[in-house]
């Protein structure tokens, strides 16, 4: 239960835990058959600081495997970063919808 909702109470962390169902194995060991970055579409990455699901390496990993320049934005959140930080994914996607490069985030 912490290891994904590592940034909120653990009475919350229960209750997001208790909704959560079987994940694909496939989704983290099967090649993906579309890359947008090979046709243009700008890739932003949001990772999470306070990830335990994924660990940074991993997430270096995933941004050096496009082999583009992507946008990378790092928030000091958990796995599940949209429970707990709405305002800054909204922004953060806003930007990167209007090809905006996010360099800090009004992180109150």
């Amino acid at each position: 239960m912490r290891f994904y909702f590592n940034d909120m109470t653990p009475e919350l962390a229960m209750h997001y835990a208790k909704q959560m169902g079987p994940h694909s194995t496939g989704t983290m060991t099967t090649a993906q058959k579309y890359a947008p970055w090979e046709h243009g579409v700008p890739v932003t990455f949001i990772v999470g600081e306070l990830d335990n699901a994924i660990s940074s390496e991993v997430y270096d990993r995933m941004i050096d495997a496009t082999e583009f320049a992507c946008r990378v934005v790092w928030l000091r959140a958990q796995h599940f970063m949209q429970l707990t930080h709405q305002k800054q994914l909204v922004e953060i996607i806003e930007a990167a919808a209007r090809g905006d490069v996010v360099y800090e985030l009004d992180e109150s």
